[in-house]
């Protein structure tokens, strides 16, 4: 036995030294033995080597797999005796000069002649001790330049000359030929052969009795038994249910299958590294296993996934004869760690051992040939089955020796890397250290160090005691979670406890100032608060009480502003309604409100299922017996009583009721003041739907400052010139607007010439992620104009953290970021288990303080409301995910669950997918939002001949317009995970289309049709649109219609009201509606 295979059998672990002995004591696998086969020059290509050869030919200018090394050399070198050296280890180890071709679709193996020499030396000089930074590059350059796998030597040397005496000396190969295994062999090899070349004697090295290409032979042959079927049953039965794809958030966009690589290093201490290793000892695992199963539970809490896949490089030298061989010796294997059921860490970790043990027994199944079996879903921009590495390093360790020569190694980072984190354990018996490579394209380097240092964090705390639960460990340890909690929470005030209180201190300071401007009728703070007192009595003579809910389903007018006040001061909690909503989802909140009575504006309740009382609101007109008393409510107000009730789209596939209450409301008020700056003189532009909380953001904090609320029409503006003149007129100055209608008014507005509106003085935007692109063009549209991006859930009481970006800032990212909270507010991002993780690092936002909302309407929906899992405070989980910079700016980075904004509306998929599946043609559905955030409709229907359009009309009774889809597509079954559920992530990826047209295409048949067909084909981004198609079934949507109705209006110097898209929605009927108009 050679003393090299003799060290390898002690740097075994405790449980491979297991497995080996239980390998001895069981009679033999009925292997063929490896034996030194025919002397030809071409050979079948191993299966690691078709892999690397066809990844290399994906993006063969990459060099993912080189692996370079650099070493100074100072003292006299015997140039010659390197060369000599070199060029007879490529003589020993035919795979360094061998090349591959296609022969009858076989990758075949191409030994070549050795040539002559393999050193190329490169003048040059030096710059004192440190090497030049141009000379650093050249030299990172060479270690990664590509290999053309058809004609180049594997492995190659270039010397760079300094000085006499001082020279670099860079070496790379490509890993189809080496493994790291083969590095030590190598550096062996070179440091013996100089050695005797110098020495003037013969070199001491073992003779080979196998070649690669053996080995390559061999392997193919037993991989043809019957055992290699056996092993992929282990494999697919191993990973079967778990995604093969794992979520993990990064910095950047996906845009290529490998990335420039970053590298990070670390290193645990020797007490912490000593603890590891005793840990190991006691739970009958091997570091390895201790160190697998931290990364797991870190990449668990990074992911929020409990079942994961983790790549783990695998050394295939089996038989003694490949000891001293270079080559691949590689494959990678697929472990899948189990997170589930709360395990403590110590067992967790007895879950990685047993996967480990099985896995080696395993581990010589090609990684290609379960990719085939498991056929995974194949996407350019990452890796199959796993996305994560785990490699641990503790082969000997073999530097490269010159006798009489100083060698300091010059440290190269990878140059690519196809993986998005691995992570190298370097175990040697100086300590253990960390390596952390990534792809450099998706991270930024201080996210990783973030990660790092949360590993290690883990690390130290998971070893000290192995018995406690994992779910009990966050990233963080006590000093960092208070540090992270600090930054999170927003500045500290006292707050009244209603909002009334603030009105009626701005009534009683200026009452005759302008509350509110309604069409052309002004109405002062004192009418105002006489209207709302007369509502407030009324509703009291009615027989509300305190506490009781009160539908206010009014239009657009100052009436819609008493009756809100006018509810509170009676004590009572305001349901806010939007009277566009379908009817049948309005019977739905009602239902769910449970009010004791309706507000409304009509002499008849337009709902006949709906019991309660309707009270009409000529009660305006009722003598007032004291107007002193102003905004002061009838009943004393607390802090804890309700105000009113918001609906937002629900998961159990109804919508949602959120409660808030008065001392929320009035925290939130005040805190708006300040975030924008609002002032007196302000006016501000009722704009949002009054079933939607932003009305709230809208009056509450104008009216808390005695500013003007500035009612917009009831009909949405059909241009946005109209809406720019309407701004102009009627002198806004603030304008609170949905983020996806300020999208568009930037896209408009962008190369238009039209100016801003003069007063304008701030642009307020929320709903849904700010594009930075836009926010780019704004800047130049606007000048020294604010603009604040807000960001809050409904159960945060409207906003919760605002950004405001200064003239310096310069965007990141695709999105702005959502800004910090707002008083008496903490936000946290913390991970699956409620523990806050590092700044960087992605979780799920989660808001504690005054802005809380009291809680969901019905049991089924109050889960978002908790006391913290390990907090003292109460908190609403937001689904959203989110993280926090370094300087405590918190950005916007997802959804952990399907919820999605559209247009600035919340949806729910299921509440959309419950109202198809009650259409007799919907056997099953899906909604998925595309890349624009549009919903797309995936169904099964019953019947081949359904029509796709009438399932949309039926949906536009039940639903909301953005919760309807704009694109369509039929399936004959939705496709489904392994564990059974609907795929949504295959759905994503699949081509949709609109609502295709019931007849053929009608082309235009007069001028005025093919200018109106122009217009829509630009605004839908289509072709080829038939006279008769509608707008809607086309993919249209309103947002899409104010740019069309913009388009045309200017085109044809005609002013169109919103409704003309509804009422037209074809180019047909839109052309004879023009006709008309300019007649």
């Amino acid at each position: 036995m050679s003393s090299s295979f003799t060290e390898r059998i002690a740097q075994l672990g405790p449980a491979q030294r297991d497995l080996l002995e239980r390998r001895l004591d069981t009679p033999p696998v009925a292997d063929k033995p490896l034996t030194k086969g025919e002397q030809k020059q071409e050979h079948p290509a191993s299966p690691t080597q078709k892999s690397m050869w066809f990844v290399h030919h994906l993006d063969p200018a990459s060099p993912v797999f080189n692996n370079g090394n650099a070493v100074r050399i100072r003292g006299s070198l015997d140039v010659d005796a390197l060369s000599a050296a070199l060029s007879e280890l490529i003589q020993r180890h035919e795979v360094l000069r061998t090349t591959y071709r296609l022969v009858d679709g076989e990758l075949m193996q191409v030994v070549q002649e050795s040539p002559d020499s393999v050193l190329e030396v490169r003048e040059t000089e030096a710059q004192g001790e440190n090497l030049s930074e141009r000379l650093r590059q050249e030299i990172e350059a060479e270690a990664s330049r590509p290999f053309d796998l058809e004609s180049d030597l594997m492995y190659r040397a270039v010397l760079y000359r300094l000085a006499e005496d001082d020279h670099v000396l860079v070496r790379s190969g490509h890993h189809i030929a080496f493994d790291r295994w083969s590095v030590a062999l190598a550096n062996r090899e070179i440091s013996e052969l100089y050695r005797a070349h110098t020495s003037g004697r013969e070199p001491v090295l073992a003779d080979l009795p196998v070649q690669y290409a053996d080995f390559a032979r061999w392997q193919l042959d037993n991989l043809a038994a019957d055992k290699a079927e056996a092993r992929l049953r282990f494999f697919t039965s191993h990973i079967a249910g778990v995604p093969d794809y794992l979520d993990i958030p990064t910095d950047h966009p996906r845009a290529h299958a490998q990335g420039s690589a970053g590298s990070l290093r670390s290193r645990l201490s020797d007490e912490q590294a000593s603890r590891v290793r005793q840990v190991a000892r006691e739970l009958g695992a091997t570091p390895f296993m201790v160190l697998l199963a931290v990364y797991g539970a870190l990449m668990g809490r990074y992911t929020r996934s409990d079942q994961l896949l983790v790549g783990v490089p695998v050394a295939l030298r089996t038989e003694p004869e490949l000891t001293d061989m270079i080559g691949p010796f590689i494959n990678t294997v697929v472990l899948r760690l189990d997170l589930r059921g709360r395990p403590t860490f110590a067992e967790l970790v007895e879950r990685v051992r047993r996967a480990s043990l099985n896995m080696i027994a395993h581990q010589d199944l090609p990684f290609d040939e379960l990719v085939r079996e498991v056929a995974p879903d194949r996407v350019a921009t990452r890796t199959p089955l796993f996305q994560i590495m785990f490699d641990y390093l503790n082969t000997p360790h073999s530097e490269l020796e010159l006798e009489g020569l100083e060698l300091e190694a010059t440290p190269l980072e990878p140059a690519n890397t196809a993986h998005d984190i691995t992570l190298y354990i370097e175990d040697q018996p100086s300590g253990i250290g960390s390596r952390w490579e990534y792809r450099a394209d998706l991270f930024d380097r201080a996210t990783i160090g973030a990660i790092a240092g949360a590993y290690d964090s883990l690390v130290n705390r998971l070893i000290t005691d192995p018995a406690i639960l994992i779910d009990d460990q966050g990233m963080l340890d006590a000093r960092d979670e208070d540090r992270v909690r600090s930054i999170g929470t927003g500045p500290f005030a006292d707050t009244a406890g209603n909002v009334l209180e603030a009105l009626e201190t701005k009534r009683a300071q200026a009452p005759d100032a302008t509350a509110v401007e309604s069409g052309h009728t002004s109405f002062s703070y004192d009418q105002l608060a006489s209207m709302a007192r007369q509502v407030a009595i009324g509703l009291r003579e009615h027989g509300v009480g305190s506490g009781q809910r009160v539908a206010l389903l009014l239009n657009r007018s100052v009436e819609l502003l008493a009756g809100l006040i006018g509810v509170m001061m009676s004590g009572g909690i305001a349901v806010l309604l939007d009277r566009d909503q379908p009817e049948a989802r309005l019977s739905e909140m009602l239902g769910a409100a449970e009010p004791a009575l309706m507000v409304t504006d009509t002499p008849e309740a337009p709902f006949s299922d709906a019991d309660i009382s309707v009270f009409v609101t000529d009660l305006f007109d009722r003598e007032m017996a004291d107007d002193s008393l102003g905004f002061t409510p009838l009943v004393s107000l607390q802090a804890t009583d309700p105000a009113y009730v918001v609906f937002t789209s629900g998961s159990t596939g109804k919508p949602k009721g959120v409660l808030v209450g008065h001392g929320s409301l009035a925290n939130f008020a005040m805190a708006a003041c300040i975030a924008y700056g609002l002032e007196p003189e302000d006016r501000v532009l009722q704009f949002a739907s009054p079933g939607f909380d932003t009305i709230v953001e809208e009056v509450f904090p104008a009216l808390s400052i005695g500013a003007t609320v500035v009612m917009r029409p009831e009909e949405l503006f059909g241009s946005f010139e109209a809406f720019e003149r309407f701004s102009e007129d009627q002198r806004i100055t603030v304008l609170d607007l949905p983020t996806a209608w300020w999208h568009n008014w930037v896209e408009d507005l962008d190369g238009s010439g039209r100016p801003l509106p003069t007063p304008l003085r701030m642009v307020i935007v929320g709903g849904e992620a700010a594009r930075s692109d836009l926010w780019r063009v704004w800047t130049g549209l606007a000048g020294d104009r604010h603009w604040v991006n807000s960001y809050g859930p409904s159960e945060g009481t409207v906003v919760v953290s605002t950004f405001e970006p200064t003239a310096a800032y310069q965007p990141m990212g695709q999105i702005m970021p959502i800004g910090r909270p707002i008083q008496n507010t903490t936000l946290l991002v913390t991970d699956s288990y409620g523990h806050p993780v590092p700044p960087r690092v992605p979780g799920e936002l989660v808001i504690e303080g005054a802005l809380l909302a009291m809680c969901n309407l019905g049991d089924e929906e109050t889960r978002g409301f908790s006391e913290g899992i390990h907090s003292a405070h109460r908190r609403y989980r937001t689904g959203d995910r989110a993280r926090v910079m370094p300087d405590g700016t918190l950005e916007f980075v997802g959804r952990i669950d399907s919820q999605v904004k559209v247009r600035g509306t919340r949806v729910e998929p299921a509440e959309v997918e419950r109202a198809l599946l009650d259409h007799p043609a919907v056997a099953d559905a899906a909604v998925v939002p595309d890349e624009g955030s549009d919903l797309v409709g995936h169904i099964v229907v019953t019947d081949a001949t359904a029509d796709i359009a009438l399932v949309r009309e039926y949906l536009a009774t039940r639903l909301p317009e953005p919760m309807i889809p704009t694109r369509w597509l039929v399936h004959d079954a939705l496709p489904k995970t392994p564990g059974g559920k609907v795929d949504r992530r295959s759905l994503g990826r699949q081509e949709s289309q609109p609502v295709a047209p019931r007849n053929g295409r009608v082309a235009p048949r007069s001028d005025l049709e093919s200018r109106l067909a122009g217009i829509w084909e630009s605004v839908l981004g289509t072709s080829d649109i038939s006279v008769t198609d509608s707008f809607f079934d086309l993919g249209g949507h309103s947002l899409l219609g104010v740019r069309m109705l913009s388009h045309v209006s200017s085109t044809f110097e005609v002013d169109l009201p919103l409704r003309v898209i509804f009422e037209t929605p074809t180019i047909e009927s839109m052309a004879r509606f023009l006709e008309t108009a300019h007649a």
